[in-house]
């Protein structure tokens, strides 16, 4: 256990001055994410993957469950986003792989902590979206910058989105959660003092 523990912080880089800032430059690689596919898809849920489908954005995907008609309940828009999830999705089964992968991102955004995490390991912006109570305290704990899926518009363009995603607070706050976070596994004799 500790190989790995050792293994992930040399691979990604644990570091207190940890920064994510924004570009001036158009958005035009934009990657997607979205929770679990299991019951029927809420009205926003819909609107967002139609305004993610209708941009051709690149989908990661976090599990093997499968979109269905099901979900959507309507046969022309299961057709309409089941074709771009086909053409555009990815699923990763190696972390090097999906963080490489999204380097090459300008934004990320979606309803998967994870896969937003994955972005901001490249100090790529991410905006979240928030469906569950588990996910907000995350992102309020961290001061991420979020968004609650009932307040998502289709009708703003990806820059409102990626103006959203604003790391002022996460930016001003992390290095002092990280120093505590150190201290809790010093304390707990998981890291030593000469590895941290």
């Amino acid at each position: 256990m500790r190989i790995i523990i050792l293994y992930k912080r040399k691979q990604y880089g644990n570091n207190p001055d940890f920064k994510i800032s924004r570009t001036n430059y158009p958005i035009q690689k934009v990657c997607v994410n979205f929770r679990t596919f299991y019951g029927l898809l809420s009205v926003k849920e819909k609107h967002f993957l139609t305004y993610c489908a209708n941009r051709r954005y690149d989908f990661v995907e976090q599990t093997d469950y499968m979109f269905t008609p099901e979900n959507a309940a309507d046969t022309a828009y299961y057709n309409y986003v089941s074709k771009w999830i086909d053409h555009k999705k990815k699923l990763f089964f190696d972390v090097d792989e999906w963080k490489n992968y999204l380097a090459d991102f300008q934004f990320s955004m979606g309803l998967r902590f994870h896969g937003n995490v994955v972005a901001l390991w490249n100090r790529i912006p991410a905006l979240f979206f928030i469906i569950d109570s588990r996910t907000e305290e995350l992102v309020r704990y961290f001061n991420l910058p979020f968004l609650k899926m009932q307040d998502f518009d289709d009708r703003k363009p990806i820059e409102y989105y990626y103006e959203l995603a604003d790391y002022t607070a996460f930016n001003s706050n992390y290095e002092k959660k990280f120093l505590k976070y150190q201290e809790f596994l010093r304390k707990n004799k998981i890291l030593t003092h000469s590895e941290g």
